[in-house]
Parts: C-alpha cells; sequence; structure tokens
C-alpha cells in the first residue's frame, strides 16, 4: 500500500461498502482493477476468473451454456463479496440492463456504499483490444465482436453509488484513484 493510503475495514462506522469497477468489454476493467487492489490492498472478485474456472470444471458446448454459466458466476461473486471480511472490489462488464440484479447483489451482500470505477476509452482504442486480447474460449469472443460496435455508444456507469471514471487509454494514477475511492467511501487518507 502507498505511504498516503490507509488500511481499511468493511465498513465506515456500520456502513459496509464496495468497489465496481466496470466499463465495456476491452475497456481495461481487470488492469485497473487490480491496480487500485494492490494500492488499496484489497481482493479483487472478478466475474471473468469465476467463469473460467466454471467452464473449465463443468464444460461448455454452446455461447448459451457460456451465457448461463456467466449468469451463475455473477451470483458466485456476490456471495464472495457477502462473506468478506473487508470491502472489495468487484471486477465485471455490468450493462445497464443488468442494474437490478447488481442492486439485488449488493443488497445480499449487504454492501451499502458502492464506488462504482466507470473505465473507458476511445471506440477504435476499446475495439482493437477486444480484437487482440486472448481469453478463454468459452467466453465466445470472436463470435461477439460484430455486436461490440453497440456496446460502447449505448453503455454507462450503473449509477448506484458515486462514480469514478477514468480513461484508460491514458497512464494510470492508481494511488490518485485509490485517493479518490477513500474519499468516496468517507474515509480518512494517511
Amino acid at each position: 500500500m502507498g505511504d498516503n493510503v490507509r488500511s481499511t475495514s468493511g465498513s465506515i462506522g456500520d456502513v459496509r461498502w464496495a468497489v465496481i469497477v466496470n466499463g465495456p468489454p476491452g475497456s481495461g476493467k481487470s488492469t485497473t482493477a487490480h491496480r487500485l487492489a494492490a494500492v488499496l490492498r484489497l481482493p479483487v472478485f472478478s466475474k471473468d476468473a469465476v467463469k473460467e474456472t466454471l467452464l473449465d470444471e463443468l464444460g461448455y458446448a454452446s455461447r448459451e451454456d457460456s451465457r448461463a454459466i456467466g449468469a451463475a458466476s455473477g451470483e458466485v461473486v456476490w456471495t464472495l463479496l457477502r462473506d468478506c471480511p473487508a470491502p472489495a472490489i468487484v471486477e465485471s462488464w455490468l450493462a445497464p440492463h443488468t442494474r437490478d440484479i447488481v442492486r439485488a447483489g449488493l443488497r445480499r451482500a449487504a454492501v451499502e456504499r458502492v464506488i462504482e470505477v466507470w473505465c473507458s476509452c476511445p471506440f477504435d482504442e476499446n475495439r482493437r483490444r477486444y480484437a487482440e486480447r486472448e481469453r478463454h474460449p468459452g467466453h465466445y469472443d470472436a463470435a461477439l465482436l460484430p455486436e461490440l460496435d453497440e456496446v460502447p455508444r449505448t453503455a454507462e456507469p450503473l449509477g448506484l453509488g458515486e462514480v469514478l471514471r477514468v480513461e484508460t487509454d491514458r497512464d494510470l494514477d492508481a494511488v490518485g484513484l485509490a485517493r479518490s475511492v477513500l474519499a468516496a467511501a468517507g474515509l480518512e487518507q494517511m
């Protein structure tokens, strides 16, 4: 942890809090979440990490199987968050149509304050990253590439708490972002 960020607990007084790192596919969520976690010394619960483990263990035969496993993975993340004694970072693409699902997951995890880190980059950069990344074949990224064109145009933060915007085509100031997260959570910095 940087000298300027103090250790955190799972609650502010009696208020449990969490960070959601959100943004369209290829927007730099994973990198942002892990760099922020290193500064704040918080765990990262990544829906894709859970999904890939389940894809390997359960197998999949179709995109529909992948989507069902993806939905179950999201539920696992909320359960992990519920049982985590400290704040945590949830990293996932949470499209606007999932707002009610996310709200229910946060309620189940007893999270009362959410800080959303919204990752974005220019459309061409987003598309390039998506096309070039190597992920588990169970995500069906190649099949989803044609659908990606519309996603960044309609993507927006969930807005379930304070939203901190990060342009991921620039160098990330992880310490500065950590300061902003702590301020949004109502915690003092060292």
